[in-house]
């Protein structure tokens, strides 16, 4: 919702801009204000997104006693909050790689098979 409020917010100031100031520096400044935005919004997105992933791996390792589900659930969330900054592109990838490494350790750590536990059939009424 914000990308396309930010979209329809640069429609409709690029008239007001160029014809009221005549010239394009202004214009110019609005148009780096309106990208730094943009990469603001996706950046906010992709932590929230990654918060939430978090949680989920997280409960899942509780559910199951493994708790390399929790570590990739971190590297992922550490990841995604150094995308913020312009050196922590490098390292988010990193920490994005070894995320996915320990979330493919947990799954093959998981075991074949769960002890089910039995269900009381429904009485009829």
């Amino acid at each position: 919702m914000g990308l396309i409020g930010l979209v329809l917010v640069r429609l409709s100031f690029f008239p007001v801009i160029v014809d009221n100031t005549g010239g394009t520096s202004t214009f110019n400044i609005f148009v780096f204000f309106f990208f730094i935005a943009i990469i603001a919004t996706g950046a906010a997105t992709l932590i929230l997104g990654m918060w939430f992933f978090k949680r989920s791996l997280d409960e899942l390792g509780e559910a199951v006693k493994i708790s390399y589900f929790k570590i990739a659930g971190l590297f992922y969330f550490i990841g995604a909050i150094l995308v913020i900054t312009i050196i922590g592109w490098m390292a988010s990838i990193l920490f994005f790689i070894v995320g996915g490494i320990f979330l493919i350790v947990s799954f093959f750590s998981l075991p074949e098979q769960y002890q089910q536990i039995p269900t009381i059939p429904p009485q009829p009424i």
